[in-house]
């Protein structure tokens, strides 16, 4: 187990940087983390109820609070299981914002992914605190969509440009990856604008759970056509 933990760690730095992540890629990177993790019942559960070293798990942990992002994006609903299996929240940092702003469940929420936005709430996720209104959400995927079209057709127009070369299949690589992250963009976009309120909850039951605090249960709505709930804002009566 700990050769494929190492051998977990080397796929991971090489398909974990910076910048838009190429979808086959990262398919292919959870892919392996599946069968790695999955590889016999006995060495992941070793794996996980025992642990390896401090030094190995930290370094794996590192990896993954990037990847947490990419299984999100790509929607792969096992590398996100398996990512929130493997780590705590604290590990993978799910509640820091990335560079854009989105923590994994924004994202979740606003591509409509109902079964991973609900494992990121169960796990202790978090939208994005940098959204103190509405106005602010719509005004930051609205620029991701910009950013992200305009560096498509920077590239494409180079691509037409420059022809065959070693440098222009590089950067024909780069004009795919934004060009997906384009059409992520502006699915989160579609999902965020046709996002309505819930209908009110019901078998709504208040109880004591201790001297300082009070517990509420309910019942969701049965809406297949709505968005993900994340929470319930309580009114003065």
């Amino acid at each position: 187990m700990t050769q494929q933990m190492q051998n977990l760690q080397l796929t991971q730095s090489r398909k974990c940087p910076g910048g838009p992540a190429s979808p086959s890629a990262a398919k292919r990177l959870y892919r392996n983390l599946s069968e790695k993790l999955r590889g016999s019942t006995a060495s992941f559960e070793d794996t996980y109820f025992f642990g390896k070293t401090d030094r190995l798990r930290k370094a794996s942990a590192m990896q993954g609070s990037d990847c947490i992002f990419e299984a999100v994006e790509q929607q792969d609903l096992d590398s996100v299981q398996i990512l929130l299996y493997q780590f705590s929240a604290e590990e993978l940092d799910l509640n820091t914002p990335n560079s854009q702003g989105l923590t994994p469940l924004d994202i979740s929420i606003m591509t409509n992914n109902t079964p991973i936005a609900k494992l990121l709430l169960r796990a202790g996720g978090r939208e994005s605190p940098h959204f103190v209104s509405v106005e602010a959400r719509e005004a930051l995927i609205g620029s991701l969509v910009q950013e992200a079209e305009l560096r498509a057709a920077d590239l494409s127009s180079q691509a037409q440009r420059e022809g065959l070369s070693l440098e222009a299949c590089q950067k024909d690589k780069t004009l795919k990856a934004w060009e997906w992250r384009s059409k992520l963009y502006r699915r989160m976009r579609a999902g965020f604008l046709h996002a309505r309120a819930p209908e009110a909850p019901s078998v709504v039951r208040l109880s004591v759970s201790s001297s300082s605090s009070l517990s509420v249960n309910f019942q969701e709505p049965q809406s297949l056509n709505s968005t993900v709930i994340t929470k319930y804002r309580g009114t003065n009566t």
